[in-house]
């Protein structure tokens, strides 16, 4: 449009004689640029509105004296450049003030802490985009709008407190607040500053508000901890890297017979009893200077020389760069772990005595009680085999009846004992060859092997750590079983395998080709007494063999497990570590 209307002026100018001064029309070109907000623009159309001035005095026709003709064109030019230089100037102030606000808006927005204005009426008139942004709300459909549509729990006494602000023109700071916004609940800090005119008076308030909900929740669990240790029963102290005692607990202060104003500020040195020698002390802290924890136990001295033993864990700190700054000392009196220690040893005492008194009355009453069945078995015995001529067949079956019952008797007090010494076995174990074990149990079971033709197929077994008597048992009840319930009228087949597991355990495999048992029994038969087949079945025992091997099997920290199907063979498997890993002796000597 600036170049149509030159254009027109230059036309009006080459077409009127010289010596009139349409040139001054340059203006209204000048001043349509400055619309612009260009400040190049301005200079473009002056230069161009320049040219158009010259070129008109050139071909422009003849007309006026020389002198007006050169003063107009002259005036002509004076005014282009006038008007554009101030316009340029106008230009250059108005540009440096928007860009001045663009970088104060851009503060203004970046600020992270909220920033609002409000008018004595309570409306908040600017708020910046973080204030916005922990609203929840955008900036436009805030401002305008009172606080109490936002706020409406917090809007009244915040309020007053503005009004208080705007009335006395001082301001607040450090105003500690829980607000709720569409975020949650927030935890703000606030300053509120008086807003001023030019002449003084205040037109109203600016807050800056700080969301402090992180720094609130460290602060409240530093609190939390801070008071934990105050209130625990072990003694703590916290030194500098130096050794200066910077804090201690109420309970080492009990302990020490120290007060805080005693002992803080004073080396740990102050608890030396003069029993280490100078090299523990160097190893100590040659271990905490390589960023190590150190544990062991002082024997140090109180306030009034008494000495005593505590265990301590020392445990360096360090600071955001990783520098070793502090260590804190854990103390726990020892007289407390000695104290336990030898109530333990005391049970232990008890434990085994009572122990030894079982086991005298397991082998009392396995005397008392096995010698009477043993007669009964063999005078049984023998009236069958020297007097079934002379009693009838009611007789007969009265006396066998009786010779077997006294014989399953006899098994059961066997069991019965067996079972009592697998639980209170010492857990002696040594290193145990399987093979070996099982190759004992097949001879010993040889005669039964023969009279059924049973097939035993064995594979190679390793060497664990056992007890000996215990895993014998164990693999003779095993055994046994496969070949007391075999089908009738048929050969049993016995495979036994070893398998090597993860976590150094062995899982040793039990098969068998017999009459099996629905596995809806599986939590019944590892039970004392618990049998699934009875005398009338044509199967004997005592119901005890497999609760012995559960307990064998636990006392070595394995698990035993079956799996089986009727008519189908069953598979027994044991897992046993090849390693144990308790100690023979769990309370050290020099406690007891």
């Amino acid at each position: 449009m600036a170049i149509l209307i030159a254009m027109l002026i230059f036309y009006i100018d080459f077409s009127v004689e010289l010596g009139v001064a349409v040139g001054v029309s340059y203006v209204a070109v000048i001043l349509i640029g400055f619309w612009a907000r260009n400040r190049s623009v301005i200079i473009q159309l002056a230069v161009f509105c320049t040219i158009l001035t010259l070129l008109g005095w050139w071909i422009s026709p003849d007309g006026g004296e020389a002198w007006k003709v050169m003063s107009n064109r002259c005036l002509s030019l004076f005014a282009i450049w006038v008007t554009g230089f101030l316009c340029f100037i106008q230009q250059t102030k108005e540009d440096q003030l928007l860009e001045s606000q663009f970088r104060l808006g851009t503060i203004f927005n970046s600020v992270p802490a909220m920033i609002w204005y409000k008018d004595p009426q309570n409306r908040i008139l600017k708020v910046n985009q973080f204030g916005a942004d922990l609203m929840g709300i955008s900036a436009k459909d805030i401002e305008g709008h009172s606080m109490a549509e936002f706020f409406p729990g917090e809007a009244d006494d915040c309020h007053l407190s503005d009004l208080e602000v705007i009335r006395t023109g001082k301001p607040k700071f450090g105003l500690v607040g829980e607000w709720k916004t569409k975020k949650g609940l927030r935890w703000l800090r606030t300053d509120k500053v008086p807003f001023r005119e030019k002449n003084g008076e205040v037109i109203g308030v600016i807050l800056f508000s700080e969301d402090i909900t992180d720094s609130r929740k460290s602060q409240e669990q530093l609190a939390l901890m801070y008071t934990a240790i105050e209130q625990s029963h072990t003694a703590v102290m916290i030194s500098d890297n130096q050794g200066r005692i910077e804090y201690v607990n109420p309970s080492f202060c009990d302990n020490t017979g120290y007060s805080r104003d005693e002992i803080i500020g004073k080396s740990t040195g102050i608890l030396k009893s003069g029993e280490h020698p100078k090299e523990f002390y160097t190893r100590l802290w040659k271990t905490l200077k390589s960023g190590e924890i150190w544990r062991g136990e002082f024997i140090n001295r109180t306030k009034t020389g008494t000495l005593y033993p505590e265990l301590v864990t020392i445990h360096p700190i360090r600071n955001y760069k990783g520098k070793i700054t502090h260590f804190v000392w854990v103390r726990i009196d020892d007289v407390e772990r000695r104290q336990t220690m030898r109530q333990l040893q005391k049970y232990a005492r008890e434990l085994a005595r009572s122990n030894k008194d079982l086991d005298e009355f397991a082998s009392i009453a396995s005397h008392d009680i096995q010698e009477p069945l043993r007669k009964i078995i063999s005078f049984g015995e023998k009236l069958s085999a020297g007097y079934s001529s002379v009693l009838d067949e009611r007789g007969i079956n009265y006396l066998n009846r009786m010779v077997d019952a006294a014989g399953r008797l006899r098994n059961l007090v066997r069991d019965l004992i067996g079972l009592s010494r697998v639980s209170r076995d010492v857990r002696t174990f040594a290193p145990v060859d399987l093979n070996q074990i099982l190759g004992e149990v097949l001879v010993d079971l040889e005669f039964t092997i023969e009279e059924t033709e049973a097939v035993v197929e064995k594979k190679p077994l390793p060497s664990i750590e056992g007890n000996r008597a215990q895993l014998y048992q164990l693999f003779q009840n095993l055994v046994s079983n496969a070949l007391k319930f075999h089908k009738k009228h048929s050969q049993p087949q016995i495979s036994i395998s070893c398998k090597q597991q993860e976590k150094g355990e062995v899982e040793i495999e039990i098969r068998d080709q017999g009459i099996g048992f629905d596995e809806k029994y599986l939590d019944k038969i590892f039970k004392p007494f618990e049998r699934l087949h009875t005398v009338l079945d044509g199967y004997t025992g005592s119901g005890i063999g497999l609760a012995l091997c559960r307990k064998i099997v636990n006392a070595h920290g394995g698990s035993i497990s079956a799996t089986s199907q009727p008519g189908k063979g069953a598979v027994f498997k044991v897992k046993l570590p090849e390693k144990q890993k308790f100690m023979s002796n769990p309370i050290p000597e020099d406690l007891l």
